[in-house]
């Protein structure tokens, strides 16, 4: 992940539900157990993606449902869709 930046497509998967949002990678990220996303431009070593286009109230409620589950797997794709960083890191 540390060679992603600029603007990215998350998809995330729960059994045959999909949603996705996009974000612009955080040059500052460095953690290796957990991941934050924010729709403010905050940016902390543990945000992967600043700038969301949608919130975590904005996803998928049947997603937000299953996940409730302790033995889901969710499933996170990033794509990179090219682009400059917001700010200056």
């Amino acid at each position: 992940m540390k060679k992603l930046s600029g603007k990215v497509w998350i998809t995330v998967q729960v059994d045959e539900m999909t949603d996705g949002f996009r974000a612009y990678i955080n040059p500052k990220f460095d953690q290796d157990r957990e991941i934050v996303f924010r729709k403010s431009r905050v940016r902390t070593q543990r945000t992967l993606g600043t700038d969301l286009n949608k919130g975590a109230s904005k996803l998928e409620r049947s997603i937000v449902e299953r996940m409730r589950d302790p033995n889901a797997v969710m499933h996170v794709v990033l794509e990179s869709k090219g682009g400059a960083s917001y700010g200056k890191g």
